[in-house]
Parts: C-alpha cells; sequence; structure tokens
C-alpha cells in the first residue's frame, strides 16, 4: 500500500509510473502467493491504473479501455471481489475491518466509475450531454462522497488519471454526432434488403457526412481550402454543426441533393429534440423500442418520427403517473377504478400534446369502435385501453392483442395496448421500472405473413401511498 501511496503522490505522471509498477508487483505476491482476499481486488486495480497511465503517457488513453484490465468484465470483477471481503470479514475485529472496507469500497466506487467512463466516452456522442457530463465530472472532481486516500494529495493523483480521460472523450463526442451513426447504421442495415435507389442515396451521403464529422470531431483538418470564387449552399442547420463551415468537405457535402440533405437533416433533428425531454433511462428505453420496431415494414420514412414521438409521449405519461402521489392522480390508487379513468387520463394527456389529432373512440375501425386514434398525414395509429385485474402478462393477452390488432388491418401495423392493471404487481410495494412497464411485442395473424408490432403499456392501479408501504 505504501507503494500505491507514492504513485498517487507523484509530482507527475511520469514518476507515477515506476510507483504504480512496484505497487503492482507487492499485491500481485499478496494476492498470488498468500492468497489474501484484500489484495485480489487491490492488484486488478493496480493493473488498471498502471495500463490507464501507460495509455496518458502514449497520448491516447481511450485506448487504454481496450486492454483486459479496464474491461467491463474486469471493473465488474473488482466490484465482487470487494462485496465479498466485505461479506466475508464482518464479524471481526473493527480496526481491522472497517478501515479495509472503507477503502475497498472506495476503490471499488472508483472501479464503477471507470467502467462508465468506458461505456460513455467510447460512443460517438452522448444522447443527455448535460446528466453524463455531470456524472463524469463528479468522477473528475472526486465530489462523491468517497475517498481513496488520506490526504488531497491522494485525490489529485486519482484526477490526474481520469483528467485526460474525459478531456479526450470530450474532444470527440456530440449528441448529433452519435444521432447520426445511429442513422447511418439503420441506413446499410436497411439497404442490404432493399435496392430503392433514395435510400442508397442517403446512405452514401450519411457515411460521407459521419465520416467527415467524426474527422472534425477529433480535430483533424481538411485537406484545403475552397476556391474564395466558388460560394456553396449553406448546409442545413444540424449537419452544419458538425462540418468545418468553410472547408473543402462542406463544399462537397452542399453539393449532395437538398432533398438527401433535408432527410438527414430531419431524421437527426427529430431524434435528438426528442431525447432532450428525456433522462438516460427514459432515453435507453426509447432506443430500445425504437430498435424493435424498425422490424416492422412500416417503419419508415415519415412515420418514424411521428412514431417516435408518440413513443417519447408515451414514456413521459408512465413516468408521471408512477411519479404522482395519490391526491393528483386518484384513481391510480382506487382499486374500483374503471377503463374510463386512464382513458379519460391518456385521451386529455394527448389532446394536450397533439390538438385534435387525438381522437375519442372513434366508430367504424376494424369493425368496430377504437379507443383513441391518433391521425397524421397518410396514416393513423390507433391505442386500445383496457382494465385488468388478473397477473398475466400483458403479451399472453392474447384477446386484448387480437383486438389492438383489428384496428391496423387498414393501416400500418404498428398499434398501442394500454392497461391500468390493479393485481398484475404488490399495491403495497414499489411499482415495476418503467423498462418493464412499457414493452414491445410482435404478434402474429393467421394467413398474414407480415407480423402486427404493438407496444404495450401497464400502468399499475390500486397503488399503496410509499410512506404506508408494508
Amino acid at each position: 500500500m505504501a507503494a500505491l501511496v507514492a504513485a498517487l503522490r507523484a509530482p507527475t505522471l511520469t514518476d507515477m509510473d515506476p510507483r504504480l509498477e512496484e505497487a503492482a508487483k507487492y499485491f500481485e505476491v499478496a494476492a498470488t502467493t498468500y492468497r489474501r482476499p484484500d489484495a485480489r481486488p487491490m492488484f486488478a486495480i493496480i493493473l488498471g491504473l498502471r495500463d490507464l497511465l501507460a495509455g496518458i503517457l502514449t497520448g491516447d488513453p481511450m485506448d487504454a479501455f481496450g486492454g483486459q484490465s479496464l474491461s467491463a468484465d474486469a471493473l465488474g470483477g473488482i466490484r465482487d471481489q470487494v462485496r465479498q471481503f466485505c461479506v466475508d470479514s464482518s464479524g471481526l475485529d473493527h480496526w481491522y475491518s472497517n478501515s479495509k472496507t472503507a477503502a475497498l469500497r472506495a476503490w471499488a466506487s472508483l472501479a464503477a466509475d471507470l467502467n462508465e467512463l468506458h461505456t460513455q466516452l467510447g460512443k460517438d456522442g452522448f444522447y443527455q450531454t448535460e446528466v453524463v457530463i455531470n456524472g463524469l465530472l463528479n468522477v473528475y472532481l472526486s465530489s462523491r462522497t468517497f475517498r481513496v486516500g488520506s490526504r488531497d494529495a491522494d485525490i489529485a493523483g486519482v484526477q490526474d488519471l481520469i483528467q485526460p480521460v474525459i478531456e479526450c472523450g470530450f474532444a470527440s463526442n456530440s449528441s448529433h454526432l452519435c444521432n447520426l451513426a445511429e442513422y447511418t447504421a439503420e441506413l446499410a442495415s436497411t439497404a442490404t434488403t432493399c435496392d430503392d435507389k433514395d435510400l442508397h442515396e442517403r446512405l452514401d451521403a450519411a457515411r460521407t457526412i459521419l465520416k467527415v464529422a467524426r474527422g472534425a470531431a477529433k480535430g483533424g483538418e481538411t485537406s484545403g481550402k475552397v476556391d474564395g470564387a466558388v460560394r456553396s449552399a449553406p448546409l442545413p442547420p444540424v449537419i452544419g454543426t458538425l462540418v468545418p463551415p468553410g472547408s473543402p468537405d462542406a463544399s462537397l457535402i452542399a453539393q449532395m441533393t437538398p432533398a438527401t440533405l433535408a432527410a438527414i437533416e430531419e431524421r437527426l433533428d427529430h431524434v435528438a429534440t426528442a431525447r432532450r425531454h428525456l433522462n438516460l433511462v427514459h432515453t435507453e428505453l426509447l432506443d430500445i423500442l425504437r430498435k424493435k420496431l424498425a422490424r416492422s415494414p412500416d417503419y419508415k420514412g415519415d412515420v418514424i418520427p411521428i412514431v417516435d414521438e408518440i413513443l417519447v409521449l408515451i414514456i413521459n405519461f408512465v413516468a408521471s403517473r408512477t411519479n404522482g402521489q395519490s391526491n393528483h392522480y386518484k384513481y391510480l390508487f382506487d382499486p374500483a377504478a374503471n377503463e374510463n379513468a386512464i382513458h379519460d387520463d391518456l385521451y386529455n394527456f394527448l389532446v394536450g400534446n397533439l390538438g385534435n389529432r387525438a381522437e375519442y373512440e372513434v366508430s367504424h375501425i376494424g369493425g368496430g369502435r377504437v379507443d383513441i386514434r391518433l391521425t397524421f398525414d397518410g396514416f393513423a395509429l390507433h391505442i386500445e385501453m383496457k382494465v385488468d385485474a388478473t397477473r398475466v402478462p400483458m403479451e399472453d393477452r392474447t384477446a386484448y392483442l387480437k383486438q389492438a390488432a383489428t384496428y391496423q388491418g387498414n393501416d400500418i401495423r404498428i398499434g398501442f395496448l394500454v392497461a391500468l392493471r390493479h393485481k398484475a404487481f404488490d399495491p403495497t410495494g414499489p411499482p415495476p421500472h418503467i423498462k418493464t412497464l412499457i414493452s414491445h411485442t410482435e404478434f402474429e395473424i393467421e394467413g398474414d405473413p407480415v407480423s402486427r408490432h404493438m407496444v404495450l403499456v401497464a400502468v399499475p392501479g390500486s397503488r399503496t401511498a410509499p410512506s404506508q408501504s408494508r
């Protein structure tokens, strides 16, 4: 441990290097020869810090995360080993266990933070930039409630290791760049089974813009200057943020057809706008649902941004209702609440966001009457509402799915099934996580080669206030 302390208190990162090597040797002996349970996680931590330092000294700190010592498995293993040590050491004299478990937990927290750095900075961009950056800065500034040493100098040593990783990541990331990379991948996947000329043109254009944007994000220089006599058309706003203005690359991109640029711009803009209203968990849920809906042949073109908008609204609806108190959404805490209660609540919510595009109980749809219809140019989305007093998973409620699928018979094969569920969850405890409450399923129709896609929404009913949980 003395060698590690000396490393953290080294005046420069270069001076830290040999001290970390020395610390690694000591911890290796303790972990492998003497099999000390407290030395095993510390040895793994030292290896990770050593490789991270090597990456910093060679000018590529993010490259260090490609090695075994900083892999997700290795960093997760550290946390597991520390957790096991804390369990095994319980009951020992407090002077031994308290100090060791506190120190090891601090290092385990650092391992968790390093894993988060790896995950977030390894992306081409952040979906919720302000949320992610706040978490990463907490690592950099050591503002969390743990300490890995006993002096400010020790904290500074950890900061010196982490700072270059964060700065390197920030230099090469942006939200729009991440959206562009995702869109390009989707186009490439679709292009493998589609010969549409416009789609392949958009794919080529997206790949070109992505290549230029990645180079610009990493500080790359363009290949020359544009002839002053040649004035290119201005780029769309979002694409313009990714490309160095006035560069040869910008001029090249400006020569793409306006329709192609407009299609890419619209896609990047609507995805970015939607994600600004979601937290990290909700963003992940949106991405999961979008990926599953991408298997539908109707999830294309103008349908995509509208379906995504409805997904965002549904996520926000469920989030607000599961967060709301009993004096605000009384029906969610009433065991006698019927379908009309949630039907009216969701309808009013959608009207507040979509205006007269939301229609209530529309007749002559699929031979019956659909609870809510959302009308758009060229197509409509249908929402079937239910109240349910069983524990059967929604994807197994065949009668519900058949009814909801019926309304898609003459429209796009994407719909929503929303149920107020009184007995599916423990009414005396917390409701399930939102990723459990909102899901997706494909429903097969006999004689129809194309399955129907359904977004399933379970809203917990008969709830109990947290203060009355038992």
